[in-house]
């Protein structure tokens, strides 16, 4: 299975926060724990995404006003309490 760029950020997004929500003990992850997760781990989604190799492979290069449309997608859905 080919993994486009777009998949590798949403799965990138959705691991961020399932690991923040489960420390948490929630098992059910609703949209208010999700919102919530956002209030308190909002500033270390870029520093932690910067660090990824789809990053690397695309900023300041070719294919980077997808990678940060995409980016900026993942973020308002988790801003909404939504898993990406």
């Amino acid at each position: 299975m080919i993994h486009t760029m777009q998949d590798d950020i949403s799965l990138f997004f959705r691991q961020f926060a399932l690991q923040r929500l489960s420390p948490a003990g929630s098992g059910n992850i609703d949209p208010q724990a999700i919102k919530m997760m956002m209030v308190n781990h909002c500033e270390e989604i870029y520093p932690a995404f910067s660090e990824t190799e789809i990053f690397k492979l695309h900023y300041q290069q070719a294919g980077h006003d997808q990678m940060v449309e995409e980016y900026k997608r993942c973020f308002t859905l988790l801003l909404s309490g939504r898993l990406p």
